[in-house]
């Protein structure tokens, strides 16, 4: 098949401050939604809250322009292509999931 190219430019930070941009999906450069908010992806996630939800996370992915998001450009509509790139993401979901509790767990030790 096909080789996918996908853009993840995802921040795990430590600390909260000055982060208010969860990560979002985008397509050829425009944004299309939150991660969190992309209810076909999160329905995949295996960490659909406490990763995605969380404000120590932050960045963009960007998928492949085959990917068609949906006439109100929230979502992406039902394919092959667009579970080919879940799939190609949820690998990803357990290192930035690891990270994340590397970094409370450094938080609570500090406190």
């Amino acid at each position: 098949g096909k080789e996918l190219e996908i853009n993840c430019n995802i921040v795990v930070a430590n600390g909260t401050e000055g982060i208010s941009k969860p990560v979002r999906f985008f397509r050829h450069g425009r944004c299309i939604n939150e991660v969190k908010e992309t209810r076909s992806y999160i329905a995949e996630s295996q960490y659909p809250n406490s990763l995605w939800d969380s404000p120590s996370l932050c960045g963009l992915i960007e998928v492949p322009t085959e990917l068609s998001p949906v006439l109100t450009r929230d979502e992406f509509q039902r394919s092959a292509l667009r579970k080919a790139v879940y799939q190609a993401l949820l690998p990803l979901e357990l290192e930035l999931q690891q990270s994340l509790e590397e970094i409370m767990d450094d938080m609570l030790d500090d406190s």
